[in-house]
């Protein structure tokens, strides 16, 4: 890990994740060679509080789960799979690179983002696009493969929309 930016890293810092690796040794999984500093260390302590709020664990498992009957949707080639709890979304975010493990948490809980993940068909458990649902702007309004790239296929592009449309039927009655 390194620090890429003008801040200094000061002694309470470290020793607070410290403190947080020591207490739940399974955020190691969190911390890259090429990270920042101050990146992994904000998540860290994001996932550490997350697990350590039961509430908020539980109402981002209920909310997902309203959306579960869009497991059914596939096209010749994918298939989604809704997270089920926050250990999903940490390992979607480990898998893709990228924030969803984290950061949409406090949002899912609230019911303003929905998660869902688009998979091949032939492989449910390995990563392809993470997908963010507004509830407020009824449609995915991210859609992106690992480290954050753009979705350019037609196919999931168009599968995209059809997601759309259930989820607004789903979540409207």
């Amino acid at each position: 890990m390194k620090n890429n930016s003008e801040k200094q890293i000061n002694k309470g810092q470290l020793y607070r994740i410290t403190n947080l690796l020591d207490e739940m040794p399974e955020l190691w999984k969190e911390i890259k060679p090429q990270d920042d500093f101050f990146k992994v260390s904000n998540r860290i302590y994001k996932i550490y509080c997350l697990k350590e709020n039961a509430k908020s664990l539980k109402q981002i498992a209920k909310n997902e789960l309203q959306i579960l009957e869009i497991e059914d949707m596939t096209t010749e080639n994918y298939c989604v799979v809704v997270p089920r709890s926050l250990e999903d979304l940490i390992v979607e975010g480990q898998q893709q690179n990228n924030c969803v493990g984290y950061y949409y948490c406090d949002d899912i809980a609230a019911n303003f983002s929905l998660i869902y993940f688009i998979r091949q068909k032939n492989d449910k458990s390995k990563s392809v696009y993470t997908c963010r649902y507004s509830t407020s702007m009824n449609k995915t309004v991210e859609f992106r493969g690992f480290n954050n790239s753009a979705i350019t296929e037609k196919e999931v592009l168009s599968f995209l929309k059809k997601i759309d449309y259930r989820l607004r039927s789903i979540l409207k009655g």
